[in-house]
This record gives C-alpha cells, sequence and structure tokens, in this order.
C-alpha cells in the first residue's frame, strides 16, 4: 500500500494506489482475471444491498410497501429495487474492470449510514467508524472519496447538522498531520487532479461534453441520425441519463422543497439525495466538471434515493411504475452491452503475443492510446515495464508532470526520442482502432511485430 513499483515507469510511489487492487493481490495469481474482478464488482454491489437491507430492517421492522397486490417489507422492496437500479449497471465499465466504484459504493453506504446515527445522537465508536470509512475511500480511488467529502460538505450546509461535518474535519487533520507522505497524497487527490484536467483535458469526456452539451446522436451539419453515436448519447448525454436513470434520485432531493418527511431517516436520504443533486449541477459545468462526471454523484445516492421515494409514495402506483421502468431500462442496457461485447473484438492481448512480449528482454514499453495501457499489465514484470504518467517521482505529488510529452490526454507528442530519452521508452504498442493512424504518428518506427489487436514497434 505504500505505491512503491518496479514494474512501472518511471520508478517510483503509484500517486492513486487502490485498496481495491491490494486486497484482490492476496487471491492466487491464476484466478486475477476479468471475470473475477466483475464477480468480486458485483460481491460488492450485494454487500450496500446486504447493509441497506439489514439497515432498514432494524430502522422500520415490518413496515410494508404495497405493490402488485402484495406486501413485502421496506428493506427487502429496497434492495430488491437497487438490485434492479439501471443507476448500477451503466454502459460504462462500473462492474466490468478493476475499477473501484462499486468498492466507493459500498463504503460511501456505510460512511452515510454511520453519519446518519451520529447526526442523530453523538458516538464515539461511530465517529471511529466514519473516520476509518473515509480513509479506506481515500485509498479506495479517486471517485467514492470525493463523493464522501464533497457530499458531506454539502449536507452540512443544507442541512444545518454541523456536527456531520466533524467526521471530515477529523480525518483532514489527520491527512494533514500525519506524514507527509499521507498529507501529499490527500491533497494530490484534488489539486493535481485540478490542473492536469484543466491544461490539457482535450481527448477526454470533459473535453467532450464541453463542445457537444446535449451529446444528440445526430449527423454533422444535419438532423439526421447517426446509430454510431446512440450509444455514446445514452452514456453522455443528460436527455438521457437524467429522466431515464437518475429520476428518482431528482425527485427525491427536490421533493424536500414540497414535503418534508417527519420521519428522520427519510428526511436524512431527501438530504443526501439533494446534497448529490447540487454537486451534480456544478461538477456537470466546466471547469468544475473536471472532477469527474456529473451523473456518477447521482448514482451514490441510488440507495437513499430508493429509500425516501418508495416510503413517500407508498401505495401509489408510482412504486410499480418505476419496478417496471427499471427493468425495462436494465435490460435494455445490458442488451447494448451484450451486442457492444459481440461487435467489438477484444482488445486483450493473445496468449502467443504475450510470450512475444516476454520475450523481449529488457523492455519499456509505452502503449498507444494510454487508456489500453491497463489491458496489457498481465505481462509487466522488473524486465517488461509499461509507462504510466500516475507517478509521483520522489514525495511531492509531481505526478501531473510525467504527462510532458502528451499533445493532449489521448495523444503523445510523436518525439520518440524525446521518450527515449527521458523514461528510456524501448517499444511502442499501438492499438489498430478505428482512426489511430491519425491520432499517432508511428509509420517512422520499425514494425517489429503485427499481432490480432495491436502493432509492436521498435523506438531506436
Amino acid at each position: 500500500m505504500n505505491g512503491e513499483n518496479k514494474i512501472f515507469v518511471p520508478s517510483g510511489r503509484y500517486s492513486n494506489p487502490v485498496l481495491y487492487h491490494y486486497l484482490v493481490s492476496f487471491l492466487p495469481e491464476r484466478c486475477i482475471t476479468s471475470k473475477t474482478l466483475r464477480v468480486i464488482n458485483c460481491l460488492y454491489d450485494f454487500g450496500t444491498m446486504m447493509i441497506f437491507y439489514l439497515y432498514l430492517h432494524a430502522t422500520f421492522g415490518d413496515s410494508y410497501i404495497e405493490a402488485f397486490g402484495n406486501s413485502l417489507t421496506m428493506g427487502f422492496f429496497v434492495a430488491a429495487t437497487l438490485c434492479l437500479s439501471p443507476a448500477l449497471i451503466p454502459l460504462n465499465s462500473r462492474t466490468r474492470g478493476g475499477g473501484a466504484r462499486t468498492m466507493g459504493l459500498f463504503l460511501c453506504t456505510m460512511y452515510f449510514l454511520a453519519l446518519y446515527e451520529i447526526t442523530k445522537e453523538y458516538d464515539p465508536l461511530l465517529m471511529i467508524v466514519c473516520v476509518i470509512s473515509l480513509l479506506a475511500l481515500l485509498f479506495s480511488g479517486q471517485f467514492g472519496h470525493q463523493v464522501a467529502v464533497f457530499g458531506t460538505l454539502v449536507f452540512s450546509i443544507i442541512s444545518l447538522e454541523y456536527l456531520a461535518a466533524l467526521p471530515l474535519l477529523v480525518f483532514i487533520c489527520i491527512c494533514s498531520l500525519s506524514s507527509k507522505h499521507t498529507r501529499t497524497f490527500f491533497w494530490c487527490k484534488f489539486l493535481a487532479h485540478y490542473r492536469f484536467y484543466t491544461s490539457m483535458m482535450k481527448g477526454t469526456l470533459v473535453d467532450d461534453r464541453k463542445k457537444n452539451l446535449l451529446n444528440l446522436p445526430l449527423k454533422e451539419n444535419g438532423f439526421a441520425l447517426d446509430k454510431t453515436r446512440i450509444r455514446k448519447f445514452i452514456y453522455l448525454s443528460p436527455l438521457y441519463f437524467l429522466p431515464f436513470i437518475y429520476s428518482v434520485t431528482i425527485y427525491s432531493g427536490l421533493s424536500l422543497f414540497s414535503e418534508e418527511s417527519s420521519l428522520p431517516f427519510i428526511n436524512f436520504c431527501q438530504y443526501i439525495s439533494l446534497s448529490m443533486v447540487i454537486i451534480g449541477f456544478i461538477t456537470f459545468w466546466y471547469p468544475f466538471s473536471v472532477f469527474g462526471q456529473s451523473e456518477r454523484y447521482l448514482e451514490f445516492a441510488t440507495p437513499f434515493s430508493l429509500a425516501s421515494f418508495l416510503y413517500m409514495l407508498n401505495g401509489s402506483k408510482a412504486v410499480e411504475l418505476l419496478v417496471l421502468f427499471s427493468l425495462l431500462i436494465s435490460f435494455f442496457h445490458l442488451f447494448l452491452l451484450n451486442r457492444k461485447s459481440k461487435d467489438s473484438s477484444s482488445s486483450d492481448l493473445k496468449e502467443s503475443e504475450k510470450v512475444f512480449i516476454e520475450q523481449l528482454g529488457d523492455a519499456k514499453i509505452l502503449v498507444s492510446p494510454y487508456k489500453r495501457t491497463f489491458d496489457c499489465f498481465e505481462t509487466s514484470s522488473e524486465n517488461i515495464r509499461y509507462f504510466i504518467p500516475l507517478i509521483n517521482t520522489n514525495s511531492r505529488a509531481n505526478w501531473n508532470e510525467n504527462y510532458s510529452l502528451f499533445e493532449y490526454y489521448s495523444r503523445y507528442k510523436s518525439d520518440w526520442l524525446k521518450w527515449n530519452g527521458k523514461y528510456g521508452i524501448t517499444h511502442l504498442l499501438v492499438h489498430n482502432g478505428k482512426n489511430m493512424e491519425s491520432k499517432t504518428d508511428f509509420k517512422s518506427l520499425e514494425l517489429l511485430k503485427k499481432f490480432q489487436n495491436y502493432y509492436l514497434y521498435k523506438i531506436p
């Protein structure tokens, strides 16, 4: 967990150590595959559902939700509806890779439940739970940490529950005073991230949204439907994700202005929903959009939003419509994900290709586009090392300096001698995806090997 690495270029501390990956590393090496990570992600979501079910069961006991002519306990109904929620089945890699979003939701749910108990009655044990959850979120990934920090600040302000900010203040003091490395890492999460994206955001989702806010699936200079852009519309356009995926969170948050629940926990759920709606609205606009896709903040409010929505509208047709609508959208997402996996070839290296790379000897490899690097880490070793910019070469939060040879986020500067001189890069591995030739100038290099999905070039 100290971030030291021997398989990346440059050497140094990994600036974003992920608790998720550390825990996975205890599995047998043969078990660490994309399918295993998908199962682990589903288990984290299952854990979130179970925590929420047990908490609601303890809080509401035998309170029932009426739907489809049946009565089900509130805990079970909320957990089942959460399982069907399209917010947990988006069209990105939320559950299909080694990312920490599912773990982040799990930890955030525990944190906010403990925070609610503190607002009812101060308990030192719950304070410790909150601070430990925040520390775990700090090391579990970027987004869950931001949700907890920003969410706590906004919640304490709009609800006037200033006691809720106490665990956050203790957490910040621990990070700032415990050690130089922890202090650097904590502030790096925000400041270096902001500096990096604002200086070279071209080619990122932030840039896409700034140029085309609605991401309509239309052909350029016309109003004809462009089928190739439908998935991007569903993934990025607020015209889709706000009404179809996060309408419950928006309703739950805005309902505070018309109907404030008399039950403390439901009222807390409304405030959490409204907090995430406010944060999502702010981060939708540049330059605050550099702190992540705004809709992801709404995703983390989903368990709380469902609880308040189902409780307030219990017995109405809205509950049944929500279940049917969630099923419809979730199956639609699964259909698109399945179709995409069939239409596109795997980006993974084949076994024979891995063997070829492993036999290169002492090699330092640059992968283009940059994000494809994560598909190739399986072949890394002390001899086969991959360039990754998220490395602090000393105790300063200086990882963003490693982007100096990027023209912008998805494109390298094609000065291969500088890459070799600064990082000792010996090979360039280029994915043969659509339009890659226009993104990276590699024609002057010696083609060493043509793989199924990649070209391997030798850098002089």
